[in-house]
């Protein structure tokens, strides 16, 4: 696996980044940005640097599982889940948006299949060790 060190290194990393505001801001944690009721704006720390700490290690994760599977959707699907979500689309909306791609991607597969196109195994397109 060529990419197993960044890999480990942005799974261990996304999963602390996620875990991290989760202390800092305590009973005030909402997975959502929403201002709560007597709120104060967090300007140290973490949040001196990052502004949604959370969201980043969301990404950072999900990218470190993509790259030790090494597929390109799964690499390509949690940007594109972020980027949806930076625009405030609604988290039941972005899980149809990417049903619409799993569907796609199944009829494409079918359709290859009806044509008599055969995926090779990966073992087969490896290079010689």
């Amino acid at each position: 696996m060529a990419f197993a060190g960044s890999a480990s290194f942005c799974f261990a990393a996304g999963g602390a980044l996620r875990l991290w505001p989760v202390f800092v801001l305590g009973h005030r944690f909402s997975g959502l940005v929403a201002i709560q009721p007597g709120h104060r704006l967090v300007t140290s720390g973490v949040y001196g640097v990052i502004r949604h700490p959370s969201y980043l290690g969301l990404l950072l994760n999900s990218l470190g599982w993509a790259l030790g599977i090494g597929r390109l959707g799964g690499i390509a699907a949690p940007v594109l889940g972020g980027y949806l979500l930076s625009l405030r689309m609604a988290p039941p909306h972005i899980f149809l948006s990417a049903c619409g791609f799993a569907v796609i991607a199944a009829a494409a597969t079918g359709l290859l299949a009806l044509r008599g196109v055969r995926a090779e195994p990966l073992a087969d397109r490896s290079p010689a060790q």
